[in-house]
């Protein structure tokens, strides 16, 4: 069972935003539509269940059947512990989706506790195609309906309820756990949804635009998190093949992969959604503008009279203004907007202005030839759950009007993998067969990241590290990601620690006179550092601050994003996305040990000391925290009951994720004087450890006993000695 423990944490460590992922990940097509309770709401409200929410029909459980079937693979995600309980016969008419571009139907259910209730699900086709699926019997209350045999093209309507023939009653019902279409996706359009995983609140499963899309497309999602640096805004190239880009609002305007999307204009079609983009820091393009947060229209557009019959209106009933967000969310940002367009995009036509402002608000970029399409449709993510259904059919217009601008495209070569060589010396040198590629190198074992040096001319090592490369070139894949462990022999004597290697750990904490924005000033910087701050895209200081790593932000509030950016030389060095504290701390969830009896003394744990340290490398701190049982003594005490309970250390993630738990055994007894522990990268891979006294009977976080020569990992070293119990005298 797991507790809850607050921890309120100084400036110091919780200065450990959420850490960079690796510059050079593979990108992955996901083919899932709906399949567990939140997903089957948001699939209600996106229109794929178009009947059935009738009394009854979406009640959701919370536990989970012994019987649930096997995950299911090739695309498709499972439900991972609530249901869909489908009423049927008089009670209502069930859980009803209708959808396109489907080759197969798989669901999976458990009829009710009665016998006579059983599953249908009736798939009809719009030509007249009929496909009955039946389960449930006597024998068998649970089991998984399948076909894979529809025709891709057609749309289909499934019905699922439940069935018991002549005997079927009202209230009959059966727990529906996942339905997954299988997608078709050689006959749909293939598209690149751009979005950031790490962006502030965002959730891709209630993200409309992307489940507007699935509709249509088969998409593939693209985490720019993931490209957030140099050399990763090469991989832009593989968007290429695409037949439609989108561009979620959901990213930073300082991301490196959003920002180098630029350079696709025009090279693939194109659908950008962030107005933002367009400043000077990112594409120099224009200036966006967000209007005041529930002024009138400001959750509208108005279309061009010219323009009123384009394609991207289609099938919207409209005189001249469109509602694109129902208006609920007062306080959010909607409809973005732009002005002071550069001469790029000076000439295009704008479809549609902001009906707050008057701005600019969708505009088309086209190419002489017509081909390779772009459109600008800028929605505010911060209200995007509150999207109209006007908005969506005008973004699936958008979707099809570009991606029938593709031109073709062929595959371009990769870069050759960059080569580590090295002496007896430890001097190194990184070479690539590739003629004239760039390669970009680290040399603490860290990610790529923007950080990454310029490979000129070899160098020497003086500890022992782990060297990473990556070469890319302009209008080529990069190369794969290549690394090599180079150990350094050290001579005995004094030794200076590493610093640790933490990231910029920015956050931003309300407070009642706004929002604190805090980060780290690393060991590592330059003695020219400063820093510019952001929200929301804004830049806030007027000059670059060089003597402080704070800011407070009155006009700030817990709905803003913050990003600190780094400058050495007067180039911008790092971007970092700040955590937001809503109340000014985190709750993180701790694994309590289970307690027990020794000695005929029962016993509980408690949290006692914590220390934190980056004991995975991903420059993020991690919480050591150890356990006491309730009879612990001190040392100069007799034991209760002659015995205590076993101490334990735990290490956890600051989203809970517990990492590992280190059991010290018997023979270690427990007391606040007994156990003190220190948490630090003592042997500079980058990588902390923990250092404490050990007995024979610990268990490491490996699940391995921790011995020394012959100890027996099963000996108990407690007894009575001089009448002080439960003491430790030999072993």
């Amino acid at each position: 069972m797991k507790n809850y423990w607050r921890l309120f944490l100084s400036l110091l460590f919780l200065c450990s935003a959420l850490s960079l992922q690796a510059a050079v990940k593979s990108f992955t097509e996901s083919f899932v539509l709906y399949t567990n309770s939140e997903g089957l709401t948001a699939a209600y409200n996106e229109g794929w269940c178009l009947d059935g929410k009738g009394s009854g029909t979406f009640a959701y459980y919370s536990s989970r059947s012994a019987t649930f079937p096997d995950a299911l693979t090739d695309g498709t995600v499972t439900m991972e512990s609530d249901w869909l309980d489908v009423k049927g016969a008089n009670n209502n008419k069930g859980a009803v989706f209708t959808v396109t571009g489907i080759s197969g139907l798989k669901l999976a259910f458990q009829s009710g506790s009665a016998a006579t209730r059983y599953v249908r699900a009736v798939v009809s086709g719009n030509s007249g195609t009929n496909i009955t699926l039946l389960g449930g019997s006597d024998a068998n209350e649970a089991g998984v309906l399948e076909t894979s045999d529809l025709i891709p093209a057609e749309q289909y309507t499934i019905t699922v309820t439940s069935w018991a023939e002549e005997t079927c009653t009202s209230g009959a019902d059966s727990r529906l756990y996942y339905v997954a279409f299988i997608a078709n996706s050689q006959n749909l359009p293939n598209a690149a949804y751009v979005y950031d995983s790490q962006y502030s609140n965002y959730s891709i499963t209630k993200d409309p635009v992307y489940l507007t899309l699935v509709k249509s497309f088969t998409v593939t999602t693209i985490d720019a998190n993931n490209y957030n640096s140099i050399p990763g805004t090469y991989y832009k190239e593989r968007l290429k093949e695409y037949d439609l880009v989108v561009a979620s609002e959901s990213v930073a305007s300082t991301n490196k992969f959003g920002i180098a999307l630029s350079n696709l204009v025009g090279k693939v079609p194109m659908l950008n959604l962030k107005a933002f983009y367009y400043g000077s820091a990112s594409w120099n393009w224009a200036s966006a503008i967000n209007p005041t947060a529930g002024s009138t229209g400001w959750n509208q557009i108005i279309v061009s009279d010219a323009f009123k019959t384009h394609s991207l209106f289609k099938g919207i009933n409209f005189d001249g203004t469109i509602t694109l967000f129902d208006g609920t969310a007062k306080t959010s940002n909607n409809v973005q907007s732009y002005t002071s367009p550069k001469e790029i995009i000076a000439s295009d036509e704008v479809l549609a202005t902001n009906a707050s402002n008057g701005y600019n608000a969708i505009h088309e970029h086209k190419q002489s030839n017509g081909k390779n399409g772009y459109i600008l449709i800028p929605l505010s993510y911060a209200a995007i759950e509150t999207l109209t259904p006007d908005a969506k059919t005008l973004i699936t217009n958008a979707a099809s009007y570009l991606a029938a601008t593709k031109s073709e495209y062929t595959v371009p070569a990769q870069v050759e993998n960059p080569v580590i060589s090295y002496d007896t010396d430890n001097n190194v040198t990184i070479s690539c067969p590739t003629h004239g590629a760039t390669i970009y190198y680290s040399k603490d074992g860290s990610a790529l990241s923007s950080s990454a040096s310029v490979y000129t001319e070899g160098f020497s090592l003086s500890t022992t590290t782990t060297l990473k490369a990556i070469a890319v070139k302009e209008g080529m894949l990069p190369s794969e990601e290549v690394s090599e462990y180079i150990v350094i022999a050290r001579e005995c004597g004094p030794q200076v620690l590493d610093p640790e290697r933490l990231n910029r750990g920015a956050i931003a904490t309300y407070t009642n006179d706004g929002m604190l924005v805090n980060w780290r000033w690393l060991a590592t910087d330059p003695d020219d550092i400063a820093f510019n701050i952001y929200r929301d895209g804004t830049k806030l200081n007027t000059l670059p601050l060089s003597s402080r790593t704070n800011y407070l932000d009155a006009e700030g509030s817990v709905n803003s994003n913050y990003t600190v950016e780094a400058l050495s030389a007067g180039k911008v060095v790092e971007t970092a996305a700040a955590l937001v504290l809503e109340k000014g701390y985190l709750n993180i969830p701790l694994d309590r040990p289970q307690g027990g009896t020794v000695q005929g003394s029962s016993y509980t744990y408690t949290p006692g000391d914590a220390s934190v340290g980056d004991v995975d490398g991903d420059g993020e701190y991690e919480i050591i925290l150890k356990w006491d049982p309730t009879n612990q003594c001190d040392n100069g005490q007799n034991g209760s009951q002659n015995y205590t309970g076993n101490v334990y250390l735990d290490c956890y993630k600051l989203n809970g994720t517990k990492l590992w738990r280190i059991d010290l055994g018997v023979n270690i007894r427990a007391g606040a004087h007994y156990t003190q522990f220190m948490v630090y990268d003592l042997d500079g891979d980058g990588k902390a450890e923990v250092a404490c006294k050990t007995a024979p009977g610990t268990i490491d976080g490996q699940g391995n006993h921790v011995i020394m020569g012959s100890d027996d990992p099963t000996a108990d070293y407690r007894g009575t000695y001089g009448g002080k119990k439960g003491v430790i005298k030999t072993g």
